[in-house]
Formats: C-alpha cells, sequence, structure tokens
C-alpha cells in the first residue's frame, strides 16, 4: 500500500462508521466510474473518433458548444 493510500486508511479510521460508509462508498463509485471510461475509451475505435471530432467541430461551426465554465457553473 502507498503512503498517500495508508494516509488515507488512517484518516477514515477516525471516523464515524457511518462517515466511514459514505466516503468509502463515494471512493467505490469514483473508483468503477473511472474503470468504466477507461473501457469506453479504450473501445473507441479511429471511425468513431473521427465521426466524434468532425461532429464537434460542425456543433462549433454552428455556434452550438457551450463554454466548459458555463457547463459546470464556474468563471
Amino acid at each position: 500500500m502507498t503512503k498517500t493510500a495508508k494516509k488515507l486508511m488512517a484518516e477514515l479510521k477516525k471516523l464515524s462508521e457511518e462517515e466511514q460508509e459514505k466516503y468509502a462508498a463515494l471512493f467505490l463509485k469514483e473508483l468503477e466510474a473511472d474503470r468504466r471510461w477507461e473501457r469506453l475509451l479504450s473501445q473507441t475505435t479511429e471511425k468513431q473518433w473521427d465521426k466524434l471530432t468532425s461532429e464537434a467541430i460542425e456543433e462549433a461551426e454552428r455556434g452550438e458548444l457551450v463554454p466548459l465554465e458555463e457547463t459546470l457553473g464556474i468563471e
């Protein structure tokens, strides 16, 4: 186990069981989401990437893209 993982575990042990469950569930959900994205991205073909790129360019040319800051609600 890495130093950072050990530190995380030590911090979790300081929390109540309820808080430990909450953070463990959040971590596992995030881990599964990362694995899902990795699977999806690794299975994407060049043809699919080309299609996505073309669609993005077309959307940009039509002025349909939304700035990331607006999407995330940050300035």
